[in-house]
């Protein structure tokens, strides 16, 4: 699950009192429905085509997986599965099992159980080419059979073909779906895991099947999820574009009977209504005024000034700023030939006063970051990285070197290419109504002019800039990534293989920082994982393919209606299915 920002005025007396009753009033009328701003629709409500933290973050109350991490502990959990699997390994053949068992009490909405044959149905998704899922697919590519227990159809065992240091981490959480509902036909009931992980090999009559059943896959369910398709607390009700998306709670939902479980299996409001509204003044006013009840990444200006310490807000919000693993960074497209010298790139990273924009932008509530890795997770955060300083100087030296110079006076930076004569211009794009990252955009401009390098600043709506960074059609970009408070696999963004279909828009890679991670993904010793994992984050420090910027606390407003109300630093910092009226 997965984040932005705006601002707001001193109309809250008023608009409470335009909104009509008074406090007891309008609790009389209160439904017991948790409404939650979202600064854009998601791309996609698909959980295997997910592009996006906003399917996620939705998606995880329809879905469960066999576990998941507590809130609080950040430890696993068992959801689907009785309790955490047993893992062997093989260091014969590099192999890895783990053997899980599904809960008794684990059932589909129409009562029939949840079993080893729908653990295998979720797997088989990851081996079909065809099935638009490139951003999920390297967690669960190396993982080519499962074999059910002869005397419980509850119990599987799942087979790694090779050592893979996330492979317990991916294969907890592995999202179950109702083959009922996502594959009517039966068509993959028909294949095998095994079959499937050695896809090249099948027959022609066979892949044309699997495409046929893949296109219908990627395109029947991005809009609308239907009933029973997960064994979640929650349904889809209905999808409004631009407006909201509404989930509503299930009559009798298999978790509601665990007693003594409540905190993973929670399901209190009645609906959870995901509200659209792309400006955070919107959505500040809103929460001012009762009409959303959660509002999160909120802009840490309007957090601090205009909430924060404010007599009327702390009558009617609770406050919250949990640690957020996560972190924004400016993304450089490697492959343009203006960026292709590191140089260039170097340059650029002084050309950002980073400390004074965590200052101005986070208002003390952040942190500067020099790496992936979030500064809090201390054994694996390579300590020996030097931050670039704003340095209009040393960006100028670097330019030079790299051969761009005002060869005309008009007071930017060219260079010949290709037999042509290019200015130093350069886009930079940012996702519309997200202030935090717009400012960002304005402190490099103002830094690049003084160093002869022309900035366009272009707000995009989110889906359009997703859309053009997946298919590096970009200069720049200020984007953000959630990290993690556990070791994380660099894979999905930071192997060249994931240029084309994977996370890596910027075009990073070498022989040597692709060798370093696929090292990490089958070292299991903690300690030398640890060093290749430090090796290659000086490697991208180095080749500067992203301006690291900062991490920052969370900052959330939940309307005091609301209780049992659990913060945490795993995005998107609350849990609303565990949220109870006040009355």
């Amino acid at each position: 699950m997965k984040v932005n920002q705006l601002f707001l005025g001193i109309i809250a007396a008023g608009f409470f009192a335009a909104c009509g009753g008074g406090e007891e009033s309008g609790k009389e009328k209160r439904k017991n429905e948790v409404r939650i701003h979202d600064l854009s629709d998601p791309k996609t409500l698909n959980p295997i085509n997910e592009s996006g933290a906003e399917t996620g973050y939705i998606d995880g109350n329809i879905f469960q997986s066999l576990l998941t991490l507590d809130r609080e502990t950040y430890k696993f959990v068992p959801v689907l599965a009785k309790s955490s699997p047993v893992v062997t390994s093989n260091a014969a053949d590099s192999t890895m099992t783990f053997t899980y068992e599904i809960r008794e009490a684990a059932v589909w909405d129409d009562g029939s159980p949840i079993t080893a044959n729908d653990a295998a149905f979720a797997l088989k998704m990851y081996w079909i080419p065809a099935i638009d899922c490139p951003s999920m697919r390297s967690s669960y590519e190396m993982f080519d059979d499962i074999t059910v227990d002869s005397s419980n159809v509850r119990k599987f065992t799942v087979h790694c073909n090779k050592f893979y240091n996330m492979a317990e981490l991916s294969i907890n959480g592995l999202t179950f779906l109702n083959p009922k509902v996502f594959d009517p036909k039966g068509v993959l009931t028909s294949y095998t895991v095994k079959q499937l992980s050695k896809y090249k090999a099948l027959k022609p009559s066979d892949t044309k099947v699997l495409e046929e059943y893949a296109k219908f896959f990627n395109e029947s369910f991005n809009t609308v999820i239907p009933s029973g398709a997960g064994s979640g607390p929650y349904e889809f009700e209905k999808w409004e574009t631009m407006q909201n998306i509404t989930l509503k709670k299930k009559q009798n939902w298999w978790g509601s009977k665990m007693k003594g479980e409540e905190k993973i299996f929670s399901a209190n409001p009645d609906k959870l209504i995901y509200e659209t509204i792309n400006d955070f003044n919107n959505a500040l006013v809103k929460l001012k005024g009762g009409k959303i009840d959660v509002v999160y990444s909120i802009p840490a200006r309007d957090f601090v000034q205009d909430l924060q310490g404010n007599p009327e807000m702390e009558k009617r919000l609770n406050l919250y700023t949990p640690p957020m693993f996560s972190y924004d960074f400016v993304g450089i497209n490697m492959k343009n030939k203006k960026f292709q010298d590191v140089r260039v790139r170097r340059a650029f990273s002084h050309l950002l006063d980073v400390d004074k924009i965590v200052e101005a932008v986070c208002y003390g509530l952040g942190e500067r970051v020099g790496t992936f890795v979030h500064p809090s997770v201390k054994d694996q955060y390579n300590e020996k990285l030097v931050l670039p300083d704003f340095n209009i100087e040393k960006a100028k030296k670097l330019l030079t070197e790299a051969g761009w110079k005002d060869s005309n006076g008009d007071g930017v930076v060219d260079k010949t290419i290709d037999g042509e004569k290019v200015e130093m211009e350069v886009n930079i794009m940012f996702n519309n109504g997200n202030e935090r990252r717009k400012k960002v955009c304005i402190y490099f401009l103002e830094g690049a002019k003084a160093a002869g390098v022309k900035v366009n600043v272009q707000p995009k709506e989110w889906s359009k800039m997703l859309d053009e960074k997946n298919k590096h059609e970009f200069e720049l970009y200020v984007g953000g990534w959630i990290s993690s408070p556990l070791e994380s696999d660099p894979y999905q963004v930071w192997h060249s293989s994931s240029y084309n279909g994977g996370s890596n828009d910027v075009g990073f890679g070498s022989a040597k920082s692709d060798a370093l991670i696929e090292k990490m993904r089958v070292t299991m010793d903690h300690n030398q994982r640890t060093q290749y994992n430090k090796e290659l984050q000086m490697i991208i420090s180095e080749e500067v393919p992203y301006i690291f910027l900062f991490s920052q606390k969370e900052r959330i407003g939940i309307n005091k209606d609301w209780t049992n109300v659990v913060v945490s630093g795993l995005r998107p910092g609350f849990d609303p299915s565990m949220f109870k009226l006040t009355q």
